[in-house]
């Protein structure tokens, strides 16, 4: 078994787990969803960090990113509504 076909499939399994968990997050409502998924993408991503090569780790961080900016705007709006309900 060749390291490309270990990690095509490495990515594959990353993005069927983050297209599920994803949907899960969105149409159930839990906003501490996405940051699990999240810190499992992130965990998957150095534990596989050997496995994966330039092109794939490129692909990945595709996933990364976007999810880091959806944390971040969750994390922004539960602040919001902490101090707005401090505020009335």
């Amino acid at each position: 078994m060749n390291c490309v076909n270990v990690s095509q499939k490495i990515f594959a399994w990353m993005v069927a787990w983050t297209f599920f968990a994803t949907l899960l997050a969105v149409y159930s409502e839990l906003s501490a969803m996405v940051p699990l998924l999240l810190i499992g993408l992130l965990v998957a991503y150095n534990l596989t960090d050997g496995l994966l090569d330039a092109r794939v780790r490129a692909r990945v961080g595709f996933f990364i990113y976007p999810g880091f900016a959806l944390f971040v705007m969750i994390v922004a709006d539960k602040i919001m509504r902490i101090l707005a309900d401090i505020n009335h």
